[in-house]
């Protein structure tokens, strides 16, 4: 578990490799999952938790407020 904290704090700390994504395309990608899963005899639990992320993301974009 420390090695994975270890990779999250780098991924977050290094800007070309943070996501960035408006709330539209995390909401597009969150229905695209949760599609899949849908449609997938086999649940992955993953897929379905990364969806949730997204679409948390997606409430956070829509109501965050440009800092000045």
């Amino acid at each position: 578990m420390t090695q994975h904290r270890g990779a999250e704090r780098t991924v977050n700390e290094h800007p070309l490799l943070r996501l960035m994504l408006t709330a539209s395309e995390s909401r597009l990608m969150a229905n695209i999952l949760l599609n899949h899963i849908e449609t997938d005899s086999v649940r992955s639990e993953v897929l379905e938790a990364l969806a949730q992320r997204l679409l948390v993301r997606a409430v956070l974009a829509e109501h965050r407020t440009p800092q000045a």
